[in-house]
């Protein structure tokens, strides 16, 4: 699984979001792990719970996702039904357990696929993407150092109208632990990010195109403030947990600012969470409530069993 992750980590992420830590499994230490096949995410609307997500995997008996789906609702109130769109990505696996191609689907069409190469290490060096006809339409080469964090990424693009775009990144070490590292894309962007000692996230801080985005985290890698901005709006997050083993928070504060009138909003949130497991430990339904009231709802199905490596 690692080298997954590793072939679809993006240096420039989108902008974090506050998103809910939700204990899937148990974490004492096992022989066996446990993946859910389905996961649905409900909100309250016009009263009921309404399904506007859902994400569905299928595994091989070595654990490794075989196809990937993602699922969107959206209620159509002027015509008084439910719009549905699907996403699909299919997998494919060397010997090594690498990745080596993936394919797209736009509600059962494709759309695209990538192929990559690895080297010695299972690191990826190269991407390639291709449209549906099989024409490449851009090369990802990836370097790194000696520690196997990036350090250059350039994606050069078949069409000849379209600029190289070349991510550079600088990684800062303290006794041969990452303690930050600060990159920055040719097209304007730029990623600075902090750690803690004990290697969780501490700051985070993303800046491009007229917006900027900041995350702070505590030691215990939670998040303890967001801010993001651009020319129009201005929102600030604030989180406090009960105790240090909680995972999510018991309180909100949501101040959002339009920039142009300097109307302000302040929300003052408290969060309680309810929560049904199985015989195994595995999270079967996630409720949120905020200020009382039921919020957001998640629930997980169809887990295998998978030994550990």
């Amino acid at each position: 699984m690692k080298r997954i992750r590793r072939v679809l980590a993006v240096v420039l992420a989108l902008a974090i979001a506050f998103s809910i830590n939700i204990p899937l499994q148990s974490q004492a230490k096992t022989k066996y792990y446990w993946e859910y096949e389905t996961n649905k995410h409900y909100f309250i609307l016009d009263g009921k719970w309404f399904q506007d997500y859902e994400f569905n995997q299928k595994f091989d008996k070595n654990g490794l996702p075989k196809y990937q789906t993602s699922i969107s609702y959206l209620k159509d109130y002027e015509n008084d039904k439910i719009s549905r769109y699907e996403e699909k990505t299919v997998f494919k696996y060397d010997k090594k357990e690498n990745m080596i191609q993936s394919k797209y689907y736009d509600d059962g069409v494709l759309s695209s696929y990538t192929k990559y190469t690895y080297d010695s290490n299972g690191l990826c060096t190269k991407e390639k993407v291709y449209d549906a006809n099989k024409k490449l339409v851009s090369t990802t080469t990836y370097k790194r150092d000696s520690h196997e964090n990036l350090t250059k990424q350039t994606t050069k693009y078949t069409d000849k109208k379209k600029a190289t775009v070349t991510i550079k990144i600088s990684n800062t070490y303290k006794k041969g632990k990452l303690v930050k590292y600060v990159s920055a894309s040719s097209d304007g962007y730029t990623c600075t990010c902090t750690f803690y000692s004990n290697g969780n996230d501490k700051k985070y801080v993303y800046e491009g195109d007229g917006y900027k985005s900041t995350t702070n985290y505590d030691k215990y890698g939670r998040e303890t403030k967001y801010v993001s901005e651009d020319e129009y709006f201005n929102l600030v997050e604030t989180y406090k947990y009960k105790n240090k083993k909680d995972r999510n928070p018991s309180e909100i504060k949501r101040t959002h600012t339009i920039k142009e009138s300097n109307d302000v909003t302040v929300e003052n949130i408290k969060r309680t969470y309810e929560s049904k497991k199985d015989k195994n430990g595995n999270l079967l339904e996630w409720i949120v409530y905020e200020n009382g009231e039921p919020y957001s709802k998640e629930e997980y199905s169809g887990y295998k069993k998978f030994k550990a490596n």
